[in-house]
């Protein structure tokens, strides 16, 4: 299906606008050479420095293009860090572009920015915080957070970070030719620029926290799983994203990569190795139009709900083994490393938004309605209970009967936002809850806690009103007030008490930051429970109320977890399922072929 491609590249407003206040420069000293960059106002009384488009690696172009990270070298002249660099190669959604003061892609944009404010002295000894964007690992680049806010609010350094997406960032053979993960090889070269680096901008590097939504979730869930990358990091922050999610590893990378290959015009190649040095060779500019054939014809594959075509996989080098099943080994080195952190993790409340925004629409015709009024129950049935049941219950018809009971409504409505609940359980909320019961588990090293972010966003962050059966907040609303919310204001006027609740919000995230506690530091206003297997406390953040809560999505959670492996274990298989796929198949090829005769 065409879900896992389109979900995450949903436009998240204009995080970054080009800066209003006057500008100051100044340079300083790094080990790999001086950089200038700008000073600015922030409120009223605040100072930020902002030291844009850093390299922190080689170009991954000619020969290294699709090979590990190589670090950058020392430059000699003074580099210019006053405006953002390109973003790494990628179709840029024009909602997106128009709010980026750098519009370009290029392979060559493998740079991190650092924002700090108050004292540059390199005694200040400040937490860091290390946030890695989203984007399906298709999309997305670091200039539009800017962290000034939450560099201000919690005295710490934010550092944001471009790696290699899509082909470039993930493309695999399946063996030894070409691993993939080139992205996260990315992002943990960022990290050890931090270690190496950060002094010099007043930064502590044994006081770092990685951070990330939707795909940088995923990617800093793979990262805190991976023992050798102890002593980069101390604590974790995952927003709408851990790596036992469907969409976090792809588990058939040979696939896409056949795939690309045979739209590249490498063809009738009897190796992997083949393969490899033909499409090493494709210009730049016919990538990204590559790819997106490429992703096309991955979306016949039945499984395609449950599978990312670009995304990190198991290389047996990076990721050794499937983290899903090595965790269950509690005694393991990963174990030892994962729990060793402090961890905070959560959700948005509607993240099933996903569907209303981009796949409810393109479903209209064939199931007969319109999004803005609601859903019919024929879809659950039809495709998104009969692909569970196929795909991870091997076609068992009580299995679809009890997904239909369990999330079907005659209300076309209340059956819109009831498959947005079903979707957002699979791939949200079960993984981020597995997430912290197993970092909890007998944890007697770091600390856990566990969050809803219930409040709706200014504006609709996909562009498009709302229907009015929709509820919650939607995929990545939280972006929008750690990062992007005093920008927002100079477009509408945000009420004084969402903007109290933006100061409240990001004074949790950097107390965790220099304390791996969020009540620890400077003061808030409701206690943040610790998280427990016993008390399976969290905290809902809404501007309305902040609140301490309890078992979050009880009922929901225990559907999935107890009540349907034991209907799953009387093992009814039915013909229909495997049909009702098939018929799916074919429309998603009739779709593709549709397509491609436009590209």
């Amino acid at each position: 299906m065409i879900l896992p491609v389109l979900l995450f590249l949903l436009p998240i407003l204009p995080l970054a606008m080009f800066q209003a206040q006057p500008v100051q420069y100044h340079t300083l000293g790094t080990p790999l050479g001086k950089l200038t960059g700008r000073q600015i106002a922030f409120g009223t009384d605040a100072t930020v420095y902002q030291f844009l488009k850093i390299p922190f690696a080689k170009p991954p172009v000619g020969d290294l293009r699709f090979q590990k990270t190589v670090p950058v070298e020392r430059w000699s002249s003074i580099h210019d860090s006053t405006e953002h660099g390109p973003s790494c190669l990628q179709e840029i959604p024009a909602a997106i572009k128009q709010f980026l003061s750098n519009k370009e892609v290029s392979e060559d944009c493998l740079h991190l920015n650092v924002y700090t404010s108050g004292d540059l002295s390199p005694t200040t000894n400040k937490s860091v915080m290390v946030f890695f964007h989203g984007g399906g690992f298709l999309t997305g680049q670091a200039q539009l957070y800017d962290g000034s806010g939450l560099a201000v609010n919690g005295d710490v350094i934010v550092v944001t970070v471009n790696y290699r997406l899509g082909v470039l960032g993930f493309f695999s053979t399946g063996d030894s030719v070409a691993r993939g993960n080139y992205g996260l090889w990315d992002q943990i070269e960022a990290l050890k620029w931090v270690q190496n680096n950060i002094g010099s901008f007043g930064g502590n590097p044994n006081s770092v926290t990685i951070f990330g939504e939707s795909a940088g979730a995923f990617s800093v869930s793979l990262l805190s799983v991976i023992p050798e990358n102890k002593g980069l990091f101390q604590r974790v922050i995952l927003q709408s994203g851990d790596y036992s999610s469907y969409y976090a590893i792809n588990k058939k990378p040979n696939d896409f990569a056949t795939a690309f290959s045979y739209q590249s015009k490498c063809r009738n190649l009897q190796t992997s190795q083949a393969m490899f040095d033909c499409v090493r060779n494709i210009p730049a500019d016919r990538i990204i139009p590559t790819q997106n054939k490429a992703i096309l014809f991955s979306l016949l594959a039945p499984d395609s709900l449950f599978n990312s075509p670009l995304a990190p996989v198991i290389d047996g080098d990076l990721i050794k083994s499937d983290p899903v099943e090595s965790a269950q080994n509690t005694s393991s080195d990963m174990i030892a490393f994962f729990q060793s952190l402090d961890l905070m993790a959560g959700c948005v409340s509607t993240e099933g938004s996903l569907l209303q925004a981009y796949i409810y629409p393109y479903m209209e015709t064939k199931y007969d309605f319109n999004t803005s009024e609601g859903v019919p129950t024929s879809l659950l049935r039809s495709y998104f209970a009969r692909t569970l049941a196929e795909q991870l219950y091997n076609n068992q018809s009580n299995v679809w009967r009890a997904i239909v009971d369990k999330f079907g409504s005659s209300d076309i409505e209340v059956q819109a936002r009831k498959i947005m609940d079903l979707y957002g359980d699979v791939f949200f909320y079960l993984p981020m809850i597995r997430a912290v019961d197993l970092h909890s588990s007998n944890n007697k090293d770091g600390n856990t806690f566990q969050y809803m972010f219930s409040e709706p966003t200014p504006i609709p962050i996909s562009g498009k009103q709302q229907p009015s059966w929709f509820r919650g907040s939607e995929h990545g609303a939280d972006l929008i007030f750690l990062f992007g919310i005093e920008k927002l204001n100079r477009i509408i006027s945000i009420p004084s008490s969402t903007m109290d609740f933006v100061q409240q919000l990001r004074t949790y995230w950097t107390n965790f930051a220099n304390n791996g506690d969020p009540n620890r530091g400077r003061n808030v206003n409701i206690r943040w429970p610790e998280y427990n297997s016993a008390n399976r406390s969290f905290i809902d953040l809404a501007a309305s109320s902040v609140s301490q809560q309890t078992a979050m999505l009880q009922d929901r959670v225990k559907f999935w977890e107890k009540d349907l492996p034991l209907i799953a274990s009387t093992n009814v298989t039915d013909s229909a399922v495997s049909l009702a796929t098939a018929k799916w198949t074919i429309l998603i090829m009739l779709f593709v072929n549709s397509i491609l005769r436009r590209l």
